[in-house]
């Protein structure tokens, strides 16, 4: 996986934690390459709570600041489960 501009913030407020609501700081920003347009690009997450359980979350391009993504390794346990 390759990490992008908020991987290292991420996992400093939410590495060891059951639950983490990650709180986007900054408007979502695409590429600033050279001579390319900048578009807005989803925010994904992936994190791991064992070694065979994986999760992936996304808040849309369209997130604002303020915005926030709830990570959690807390078995659900409600109706169907």
């Amino acid at each position: 996986m390759r990490g992008g501009n908020a991987t290292h913030d991420l996992a400093r407020q939410c590495d060891g934690l059951q639950t983490c609501p990650y709180i986007l700081h900054k408007a979502l920003t695409g590429s600033s390459s050279k001579g390319c347009r900048k578009d807005p690009k989803d925010f994904r997450v992936e994190w791991r709570c064992t070694d065979t359980e994986f999760h992936t979350a996304t808040l849309s391009a369209e997130a604002r600041p303020g915005s926030t993504l709830v990570l959690s390794c807390v078995e659900d346990t409600g109706p169907g489960r």
